[in-house]
C-alpha cells in the first residue's frame, strides 16, 4: 500500500486508542497485508420485496448509529496505532441482479461470494461493505463483510436488528428515530487493566502445563499460506441438542461446558495426554458497563482453557469437574491474552494450537423472521483467523459446528475424521455418560481395518529359509567370473570372493570361533573387510563393525561391552590406536589357504548376523543385535526395488558402523553386481565428488547431508547421456522436499530419488517413498509406506491406534526387528513390547513422531524424546550431556539440537561453568574428543549464569555462525527467573 489516504479533518469525530485485542489483530494484518486474515463474511437469505432507496438509507443510519462502522486506522509515523472515528460515512453497497440467470443463479452467487472474500480490506479505509444479490422479486442474499478489528460476532445481531427497525420505520413513517449509544471511547477508559490478582491466577492456572502438539502442525506445503482458510461444517441435530439441554438441566451444566469438555476429550484421545489446553473466546460483555450489550465493537477475548481428563473416571464426573474449573476462571476472563502469554513465557502459537468458539450472540432467527417487510430466513458465517484451527459452535435450533482451518496444515480427510470423532464423543455423553472415558473408542471398525490391514498389506515371499551368505553362494554359481569387489586397480571376482571368505571362516574356526560369537571388526574400507564380514558369517559368527575414527575410549567401551571372543583388526590400526589385548590380524589371516572345518558348519536363517552400536542415553553407546531373516528380507526387497534387474554397482564410501553401509555391501553381492570401494580418508564430500567423476556406480545410498554436496556440485562437464547413476537412496535424516526437487532437476530427472526410513532396530530400512515432484510439495518428503513383511502403526502413549492425520509415536512390527540390546534387558523390554494387535509378536517403539497421511504414506515429524540425527547418525543428547558433565569445571549442562536458516541441524550445549571464555570452549571440546565421535561434539558451547527451567528460554538465544564458536550469552532476565 503505497498511496497515502488523507483524512478530511472536518469529518473526524474522535481519535482513540486500540484495545489489546485490536492491537494483536492489527499486528497480524501489518505482518502481511496481502493475506486476508480476520476477514468475516456473514451470508443471509432475505425474504421480501426490497425497496432500494430505503435499503441504502437504513444501512446508512446503522453506520451513523454505530461509530465502529465509520472507523479507520492509522499507524504510519505514529508511536502507537490509533483508530479514527469519522463523523459521516455512507455504507459501501454492491448490487447484483441474478434474477434473469435462471440456470446459473447459485453458481454466479458463489462466484460473487468468493470474489468478495478474496478482496482484502485496507484498514486505512472503513473495513465494512455489503453485497446484495437479487434472485427473485422477493428473494435476496445479503453479504455483510467486515474486518474483525471493528466488531465481534455479537455485534452482528445488533446491526441486523437495527437495520430491520430502521427499514420498517422508513417504509411505514418515512422518518427515523435517533438512538443514543454509549461511546466506545468511554469503554476504552473502563477497559480492564490486569492486576496482581489476575497475574497470580493465570500463573497458577498454567503452572505445570507441558506443551503438546496434538496435530503435529507442520505444514504440508513448502511455503504455507496462512491466509488460505477452508471451512468444514456439520451439525449436532435438534434431537441431540434437546437431550444435551436436558442433561445440562439435570447436572447443572451449560452447553459450552459440554462442548469444551468434548473437544478436550478429543484432543486427549488424539494425543494420549490427560492435561489438555486450547483457546476459548469469551464475549467480553459480562462486565458492569452501561449499554455494552447494545454496542457494536470488538469486546471478545481469547483465553486458554485447561481440561483435565481422568481416564478411569465416569464421563459425567469429568464434565462436572471441568465445568467447575471453568466457572472459577470467570473473574479473570477479561485479562488480555498478551498478558496471559507473558505470565506463561510461551508464545501464542506455542501455547494455543486450536481455539473453540461458542457463538451464542443474539442473531435469533425466530425474532428476525417476524418482521413486517423483510425477514431473514437463513444465515452462515465465514471467518479467517491467524489460528491454524478454529472450531465455531453456533447455537440455534441445533448446534452448527464449523471447522475453519488452514489447509497447508490440515488435510481434508483429517478434518472429516474430526467431525466423526467429535460426534462420537457427543453421542457417548448423551447415551452412556456414566462409563469411564478410557472405554471410549473414537475409531470405527472401518478406520481400524484401514490402519491395521489396508495400509499394512505387505506380506510377500522372500527366501526366508536362506542366509545372506547362501544368497551370495548362489551368485557365485551364476556369475563366477563377474567382478564382485573393486578397490582401485584391484578386482575380486565372485569365485575369488567365495574362496577367500571360505578360507577366512576356516581360520576363525581353527582359532576357536563358535556359533553366535560376536567378532568386532576394526578395519577400514577395503576388499579385506568384505572378505572378513562374509567369513565371519560363514563361520557362524556375528560381525560387529566399529568406526576406527571413533575416540579410543569409545572403541574400548564397545570392545568390552560386546563380550567378544576375539578382535579382528590390522597391525597398523592396532598400533595407531595403541590398543592392548588379544587380537587377530588380517595380515595373518589372508595367508591362510586351507579348508575343512567350514564344511561341517551349519548356518540357518534363524541365526544372528551383526551388531551395530548407536548412541545411548546412559552416556555410553548401546549394541543392537540383528538377525539373518531381517537382513535377507531387506536385501531381497532392496534388490527388487533399487537394482531392478539392471547392471548397477554400488559405492562403499561411508563408515562400516553405519546402517546404510550394510545396504551398499550386500545388495550388489546378491544381485550379481559389484562393490566399488573408496577407502581414502577424505571427507565424504570429496569422496562423493570422486564417485561422480569416476562414473562407475548406478546406485548410491547416502544421507541428505551428502545430498547437499551434489546440489553444490558443478555439473557443466557432466555428460548426462553417459551417466551410469540411476538411483539415489536417501536415509538417516529427514529429506527436505526443496533439496530433492533441486537434485532431481539438476540431473534432468534421469536419477530417481528414494526416501528410505528405518532405525537400526528394524534392520536398515522399513519404509520407502519414491520422490515425485508433482505429488510431494510439503516441506519434507514422506517416509512412505512399509516395505515387504513390515507393519507400521502410529500409536498414542497407551499403544492405541491414532487416526489418519494425528501425530503419535511410530511403532514397527515385522521380520526385521532386532532381538534387542546387548546386555540391556530392561531397555530391550521398554522398547520392544508385546504387539497390541497380534498374538506372539513384538512391536518396536521408535521414539519417532509421525502421522499417517490419507493415502497411507507416513510423514516424519521429529522425535518424542531427546534423540536426534546429525549427518545420518543417531544421537542421544543425554550421552553428550553426560560427557560434558564429566568435565570438572562444568556444573550444569543442557544440549539441544537446533536448525539454522537453511534447515541445517547442529548441536548447541548450554553450560554453567567456572571456566572462562575461549579456553573453556577449547577445553570442553578436547575433553569430548576423547569420549565421542566428531559428529557428537556440539558446534556451539554457550556459557550461562544459570540454566532456565524451561527450554523455551534457551531457544531464544540466537547463535551466529559468522563469529567465533564460543558465545557468552546473558539471557534476558525473564528467562532466568522463571519459576
Amino acid at each position: 500500500m503505497n498511496k497515502t489516504l488523507k483524512l478530511d479533518k472536518t469529518n473526524i469525530e474522535d481519535i482513540v486508542d486500540l484495545t489489546s485485542l485490536q492491537e494483536g489483530i492489527l499486528f497480524h494484518y501489518l505482518k502481511d497485508e496481502s493475506k486476508n486474515l480476520y476477514f468475516v463474511q456473514l451470508s443471509l437469505e432475505i425474504q421480501g420485496v426490497i425497496k432500494s432507496d430505503y435499503f441504502q438509507k437504513a444501512w446508512n443510519k446503522v453506520v451513523d448509529n454505530n461509530e465502529m462502522l465509520r472507523t479507520v486506522y492509522r499507524w504510519e509515523k505514529l508511536n502507537k496505532p490509533v483508530q479514527v472515528i469519522l463523523k459521516e460515512k455512507n455504507v459501501d453497497i454492491r448490487y447484483y441482479d441474478l434474477s434473469k440467470e435462471e440456470s446459473t443463479k447459485e453458481s454466479e452467487y458463489q462466484k460473487i461470494k468468493l470474489k468478495d472474500s478474496e478482496k482484502n480490506f485496507d484498514l486505512r479505509e472503513v473495513p465494512f461493505r455489503l453485497t446484495l444479490c437479487k434472485f427473485k422479486t422477493d428473494k435476496y442474499s445479503l453479504l455483510i463483510s467486515n474486518h474483525h478489528i471493528i466488531y465481534d460476532g455479537w455485534s452482528n445481531g445488533i446491526i441486523l436488528k437495527e437495520f430491520l427497525n430502521f427499514y420498517n420505520e422508513l417504509v411505514t413513517v418515512s422518518t427515523l428515530k435517533i438512538n443514543k449509544k454509549t461511546s466506545f471511547k468511554n469503554y476504552l477508559k473502563f477497559n480492564h487493566k490486569p492486576s496482581t490478582e489476575d497475574e497470580s491466577f493465570w500463573k497458577d492456572y498454567l503452572k505445570g502445563f507441558e506443551l503438546k502438539n496434538v496435530f503435529g502442525l507442520k505444514s504440508f506445503n513448502s511455503i504455507p499460506d496462512n491466509s488460505n482458510n477452508q471451512s468444514h461444517r456439520f451439525s449436532i441435530s435438534e434431537d441431540k441438542f434437546s437431550k444435551l439441554n436436558q442433561l445440562c438441566k439435570s447436572q447443572k451444566l451449560t452447553i459450552a461446558d459440554i462442548l469444551y469438555s468434548a473437544w478436550g476429550i478429543l484432543l486427549s484421545k488424539y494425543s494420549g495426554e490427560s492435561d489438555i489446553l486450547f483457546g476459548t473466546t469469551i464475549s467480553g460483555r459480562n462486565i458492569k458497563f452501561e449499554g455494552i450489550e447494545q454496542m457494536v465493537g470488538l469486546f471478545i477475548n481469547t483465553i486458554p482453557i485447561r481440561i483435565r481428563i481422568t481416564p478411569d473416571k465416569p464421563l459425567i464426573s469429568v464434565l462436572k469437574e471441568n465445568a467447575k474449573r471453568t466457572l472459577g476462571r470467570g473473574r479473570f476472563e477479561n485479562v488480555p491474552l498478551r498478558n496471559i502469554l507473558d505470565y506463561s513465557a510461551y508464545k501464542e502459537n506455542e501455547l494455543i494450537e486450536s481455539i473453540f468458539v461458542v457463538e451464542n450472540y443474539p442473531l435469533d432467527k425466530e425474532n428476525l423472521q417476524h418482521q413486517d417487510e423483510l425477514a431473514f430466513k437463513a444465515f452462515s458465517i465465514q471467518e479467517t483467523t491467524n489460528y491454524k484451527l478454529t472450531v465455531s459452535a453456533l447455537i440455534s435450533d441445533e448446534i452448527e459446528i464449523s471447522l475453519n482451518y488452514i489447509n497447508a496444515y490440515f488435510q481434508k480427510e483429517l478434518i472429516e475424521n474430526i467431525e466423526k470423532h467429535y460426534i462420537r464423543i457427543i453421542d457417548r455423553i448423551i447415551n452412556d455418560n456414566k462409563t469411564a472415558i478410557q472405554s471410549l473408542d473414537l475409531l470405527s471398525d472401518i478406520e481400524k481395518n484401514q490402519l491395521l490391514y489396508e495400509f499394512n498389506n505387505t506380506k510377500a515371499d522372500y527366501p526366508s529359509h536362506k542366509t545372506i551368505q547362501k544368497l551370495l553362494e548362489e551368485q557365485i554359481l551364476i556369475n563366477p567370473e563377474s567382478t564382485a569387489v573393486y578397490e582401485g586397480e584391484k578386482k575380486l571376482s565372485y569365485k575369488e570372493l567365495g574362496y577367500e571368505s571360505d578360507c577366512f571362516a576356516e581360520f576363525l574356526l581353527k582359532n576357536g570361533v563358535k556359533k553366535n560369537d560376536v567378532i568386532p571388526i576394526l578395519l577400514d574400507r577395503s576388499v579385506n573387510v568384505i572378505i572378513a564380514i562374509l567369513g565371519i558369517l560363514k563361520s557362524g559368527g556375528i560381525f560387529l563393525p566399529i568406526d576406527i575414527s571413533s575416540p579410543k575410549n569409545r572403541i574400548l567401551y564397545i570392545l568390552e561391552d560386546s563380550d567378544n571372543k576375539l578382535i579382528l583388526t590390522s597391525n597398523e590400526i592396532w598400533n595407531n590406536l595403541s590398543l592392548r589385548g588379544d587380537a587377530i590380524f588380517t595380515e595373518d589371516i589372508f595367508n591362510y589357504k586351507e579348508r575343512g572345518l567350514i564344511d561341517s558348519i551349519i548356518t540357518s536363517s534363524s541365526d544372528w548376523a551383526y551388531v551395530i552400536y548407536t548412541s545411548g542415553t546412559t552416556g555410553n553407546p548401546k549394541g543392537t543385535l540383528l538377525g539373518q531373516k531381517g537382513l535377507v528380507n531387506y536385501i531381497t526387497w532392496a534388490n527388487k526395488n533399487y537394482v531392478q534387474g539392471e547392471k548397477l554397482d554400488f559405492p562403499l564410501f561411508t563408515s562400516l558402523a553405519f546402517d546404510l553401509t550394510i545396504t551398499s555391501i550386500f545388495t550388489p553381492l546378491i544381485s550379481g553386481n559389484g562393490i566399488v570401494i573408496y577407502n581414502e580418508s577424505y571427507e565424504n564430500e570429496i569422496l562423493l565428488n570422486r564417485i561422480l567423476d569416476d562414473n562407475k556406480v548406478g546406485v548410491i545410498k547416502l544421507t541428505p547431508s551428502h545430498l547437499k554436496v551434489l546440489k553444490e556440485r558443478d555439473n557443466t562437464k557432466l555428460n548426462l547421456e553417459k551417466l551410469k547413476l540411476k538411483r539415489l537412496i536417501v536415509g538417516g535424516e529427514q529429506l527436505n522436499t526443496e533439496l530433492a526437487f533441486e537434485i532431481f532437476n539438476k540431473y534432468s530427472e534421469q536419477v530417481d530419488i528414494y526416501n528410505e526410513y528405518g532405525p537400526t532396530e528394524a534392520t536398515i530400512g522399513c519404509s520407502i517413498c519414491k520422490f515425485d515432484k508433482k505429488r510431494h510439495t510439503g516441506i519434507s518428503v514422506p517416509i512412505g509406506r512399509p516395505i515387504t513383511n513390515f507393519n507400521i502403526f502410529v500409536l498414542d502413549n497407551e499403544q492405541n491406534l491414532l487416526p489418519v492425520g494425528i501425530s503419535g509415536e511410530l511403532c514397527i512390527a515385522g521380520v526385521g526387528l532386532a532381538m534387542g540390546y546387548l546386555g540391556l534387558p530392561e531397555l530391550t523390554s521398554e522398547k520392544f513390547i508385546e504387539h497390541p494387535f497380534k498374538e506372539r509378536a513384538r512391536l518396536y517403539r521408535t521414539g519417532d513422531l509421525a502421522r499417517l497421511l490419507p493415502d497411507g504414506n507416513i510423514e516424519f515429524l521429529g522425535r518424542v524424546d531427546h534423540q536426534v540425527k546429525i549427518r545420518g547418525f543417531r544421537i542421544e543428547l543425554g550421552e553428550i550431556q553426560t560427557g560434558i558433565l564429566k568435565y570438572s569445571e562444568v556444573k550444569e549442562c543442557v544440549v539441544l539440537c537446533r536448525e539454522d536458516q537453511g534447515g541445517e541441524k547442529y548441536l548447541c550445549a548450554y553450560v554453567v561453568s567456572s571456566g572462562q571464555g575461549k579456553k573453556l570452549d577449547e577445553s570442553i571440546r578436547a575433553h569430548l574428543s576423547g569420549l565421542l565421535p566428531d559428529y557428537m561434539i556440539p558446534t556451539y558451547i554457550v556459557k550461562l549464569d544459570s540454566i532456565p527451567l524451561t527450554a523455551v528460554c534457551l531457544k531464544t538465544a540466537s547463535v551466529s555462525k559468522f563469529k567465533s564458536n564460543f558465545r557468552h550469552f546473558k539471557l534476558f532476565k525473564a528467562c532466568l527467573n522463571i519459576t
